[in-house]
């Protein structure tokens, strides 16, 4: 059986105020939200099943590049998603108790695996 691809992003997001913290915070609770499946419920409060989580296009730009040239990434679930708060500035935070430094590390799943057809469509 072919092996689905996975793939790691990791950002350093350091807010300049309590504002952006703000802000960072509700991102990294967007891709939290985003990562798990939906309860189907039999009635409220008994689920029977889960419908699959949102599914993520991918894709990689760089100003002044036209063409890239690294192999694409088919349609991906987010696998996981891990924050780390103040990892180098100690406990420095801003007055409202928002962190200074985030390290945001994201884990993308395929959603299915490739096939030699998908390697000559440059994935």
């Amino acid at each position: 059986q072919p092996a689905m691809r996975s793939f790691a992003f990791s950002f350093k997001l350091i807010p300049t105020s309590s504002q952006e913290a703000i802000t960072i915070k509700e991102i990294i609770k967007n891709f939290r939200f985003q990562m798990y499946p939906r309860e189907i419920d039999v009635s409220p409060g008994v689920p029977i099943g889960y419908e699959f989580p949102n599914i993520y296009r991918i894709e990689f730009g760089f100003t002044g590049a036209s063409n890239l040239q690294i192999p694409k990434i088919q349609y991906c679930y987010l696998k996981d998603v891990q924050a780390a708060y103040n990892s180098t500035s100690g406990g420095v935070f801003f007055e409202d108790g928002h962190p200074t430094e985030i390290d945001l590390n994201l884990t993308f799943l395929e959603y299915r695996a490739l096939s030699k057809r998908d390697i000559e469509a440059g994935f």
